[in-house]
C-alpha cells in the first residue's frame, strides 16, 4: 500500500493543463449501457487532442497525440464474466480515429511490449462482434509482458469472479494508463509507453482503485498490493468517476469477497456451450 500511494504522489506531478480539441466519432450516447453515469470519466485535465469512441461493447476515449486510450469504460454482468473466449487476435488500425491519431499493429513489433487490452476481449464474450472490436488499436496500450500476464491479467479475473458472484449485480470497469510528462515512445506512430496503469472496479454502493507499475517483474502476492483509495487514482489519472456522493473516495480499500467456485461453474457451462459464430 505504502509504495502504491507513493506511485500516486509521483504521477500527480505528471498532470499538465491542455487546451482541448475533442473529435466525436460516434453518438456517445449509444454507449449508454457502458456507462452508468452518462460520460464515465469527467477529465479535470484532458489530452490536447482525443477522440471519443463508442464501440460494440465498450467505450473509450483516444489520446490522438500518446496515440492510445486515456480511458476505456464497460460492464460486467453475470453473463459476460463467465467467459468462454475463442480469441481473434485480429488487430487492427481503428478506422474512426483522425488520420495519423492511431497506432498501428506493427507499432510494437520487436519493442519488448504487449499490446495490452484496455477493456479485455474476454469481458465482450459471447458477443463475437463485439469481440472482434475490442482488438482495434484504439484499445491496447503498450504494456510489459510482466504486468500483461501477471497482475493485470489476476486483476481481470477477479473483476469476472466479482461479477459473476451472486449479489454483486452489475460490476463497471474503467481503466487507462499513467503517462510521465515525456514519456518514452515506440514504433514509427510514436505511441506513448505508460508509466503506470490504472483500474477502477465500481460496484453497488462503492468502488475499489488500483494502480501498477508498467515494469518488467512483480513479486508474487495478493492483487490487494495494488489497491488505493480512489482519490489516489483520480489524482493520477487526472480524471473523476461517477460515483455516490456518499462514497468517501479517501477510505481504506477493502476488497470486495468473490465466489470463485460460482465462476468456475459457469465457466464450465459456458465452455460446454456451442461456440458463438465468429
Amino acid at each position: 500500500m505504502g509504495s502504491c500511494r507513493g506511485l500516486a504522489a509521483l504521477f500527480s506531478g505528471f498532470l499538465v493543463l491542455a487546451s482541448v480539441d475533442v473529435a466525436q466519432a460516434g453518438p456517445i450516447e449509444d454507449c449508454a449501457a457502458e456507462l452508468p453515469g452518462g460520460q464515465p470519466l469527467l477529465y479535470a485535465r484532458m489530452p490536447a487532442s482525443h477522440t471519443e469512441l463508442c464501440r460494440r461493447g465498450y467505450v473509450t476515449s483516444h489520446d490522438n497525440i500518446a496515440h492510445g486510450p486515456r480511458w476505456t469504460g464497460w460492464h460486467l454482468d453475470p453473463a459476460r464474466a463467465v467467459s468462454c473466449l475463442r480469441r481473434t487476435d485480429d488487430f487492427r488500425t481503428d478506422p474512426d480515429l483522425p488520420p495519423g491519431a492511431g497506432a498501428t499493429p506493427d507499432d510494437y513489433d520487436h519493442t519488448g511490449f504487449d499490446r495490452g487490452h484496455q477493456m479485455p476481449a474476454e469481458d465482450a464474450w459471447p458477443d463475437m462482434a463485439a469481440v472482434h472490436q475490442s482488438f482495434s488499436m484504439a484499445n491496447m496500450s503498450p504494456q510489459t509482458p510482466g504486468l500483461n500476464r501477471g497482475p493485470w491479467k489476476a486483476i481481470e479475473q477477479w473483476s469476472r469472479q466479482l461479477a459473476a458472484t451472486p449479489g454483486a449485480g452489475v460490476v463497471y470497469v474503467f481503466d487507462g494508463p499513467v503517462l510521465p510528462p515525456t514519456p518514452v515512445t515506440i514504433g514509427p506512430s510514436q505511441v506513448a509507453v505508460p508509466a503506470a496503469f490504472w483500474k477502477v472496479v465500481i460496484v453497488s454502493g462503492g468502488a475499489v482503485a488500483f494502480m501498477l507499475p508498467n515494469i518488467g517483474q512483480f513479486t508474487p502476492g495478493p492483487i490487494s498490493q495494488f489497491a488505493m483509495p480512489v482519490t489516489a487514482v483520480e489524482i493520477a489519472a487526472g480524471l473523476i468517476f461517477p460515483l455516490p456522493a456518499e462514497f468517501d473516495r479517501t477510505r481504506a480499500v477493502v476488497l470486495p469477497t468473490v465466489n470463485a467456485a460460482v465462476w468456475r461453474q459457469g465457466h464450465a457451462a459456458a465452455c460446454a456451450m456451442p461456440q458463438p459464430p465468429g
